[in-house]
């Protein structure tokens, strides 16, 4: 496991102890596997306001549908048509906490715990679309969630303003 991922597993899940609150959630189509439950701290109800330049952090609990040896989360933001698809680095917990001694089997259960940057800046208050992905080591789509929510502001500038 890479130096640091172990932190971010000890944050999240103490962040995330007795604060997972499921947000209700769209399938993102026939052929897509819903999440069990999709969760972001500090957003308990859609649409989620997400702010600019802020870190958001979360779980998506999984049913993994084919056998797999890691987790690799997605993020699309769609506004008015126009998308903007990037990485959500997290981890997951199995046994060692080390990639690829991971063996997740089908039918298995698993926490996909995850932190990002927000960097996509829209209109305030606009709604935009979010997809969550889950994909295995081979790209396979393990599980999609779609919800609405918004990008406000920026983190400076709204911490300058609290002063």
């Amino acid at each position: 496991m890479e130096p640091g991922a172990m932190t971010l597993v000890y944050v999240l899940v103490l962040l995330l102890a007795g604060n997972v609150v499921s947000l209700e959630f769209n399938s993102c189509g026939e052929s897509e596997v819903p999440p069990n439950y999709l969760s972001f701290f500090h957003c308990r109800h859609l649409p989620c306001q997400f702010t600019l330049g802020s870190n958001v952090t979360g779980v998506m609990n999984i049913m993994v549908g084919e056998e797999s040896t890691d987790l690799i989360g997605e993020m699309t933001v769609d506004h008015n048509g126009s998308k903007i698809t990037f990485p959500v680095p997290g981890v997951h917990i199995c046994v060692g906490l080390e990639k690829d001694k991971c063996r997740f089997k089908s039918g298995d259960s698993a926490n996909y715990y995850f932190k990002f940057q927000v960097n996509v800046d829209l209109p305030d208050e606009d709604i935009a679309t979010f997809r969550m992905v889950v994909r295995n080591e081979n790209g396979t789509s393990l599980s999609c969630a779609e919800f609405n929510g918004t990008i406000v502001g920026d983190a400076i500038t709204e911490s300058k303003g609290e002063n």
